[in-house]
């Protein structure tokens, strides 16, 4: 049976149903390790105690409940080691930065563009950097806050 993560009705406690993680786990757990491990194995072992719900265990560890889900289909389809190597992305690399950022700003400051247009034609002709309208007016009101 995999991990129910729909609330339906009234909602139930939670259990992982995977006896055979519990020693690891708890090796685990006594050994410490990084913030982000603890709480991926104590949402796993509040989990695998069935006393709590995915709300209650999303709230205890601070994650959202999609990503306690997450974490427990993966517990259960590959165990503990793929649960703590996965690595969830920090977003896109930022187009304009350093630089070409203090230049946006310094040119906001002058005056020197009135529209996204213009700013978007700056940083392609200037830097190379493509982007569509709605980017470059990203990038004006980032620049434009002090």
């Amino acid at each position: 049976m995999g991990v129910v993560c729909q609330s339906v009705g009234m909602a139930k406690t939670f259990k992982l149903n995977k006896p055979e993680l519990a020693e690891e786990l708890e090796r685990r757990l006594a050994g410490g390790g990084s913030g982000r491990d603890l709480k991926r194995l104590t949402a796993l072992r509040l989990g695998m105690l069935g006393t709590h719900t995915l709300d209650q265990i999303a709230t205890i560890v601070g994650q959202a409940r999609s990503t306690i889900c997450n974490w427990m289909k993966l517990a259960r389809a590959e165990g503990i080691a793929a649960l703590l190597a996965l690595h969830q992305g920090k977003g896109a690399v930022p187009q304009v930065k350093g630089k070409v950022f203090s230049q946006l700003r310094k040119g906001l400051v002058r005056g020197r563009w009135k529209r996204s247009k213009e700013v978007r034609e700056w940083l392609e002709e200037r830097h190379g950097i493509r982007m569509g309208l709605t980017g470059a007016r990203y990038w004006l009101k980032k620049a434009g806050e002090s």
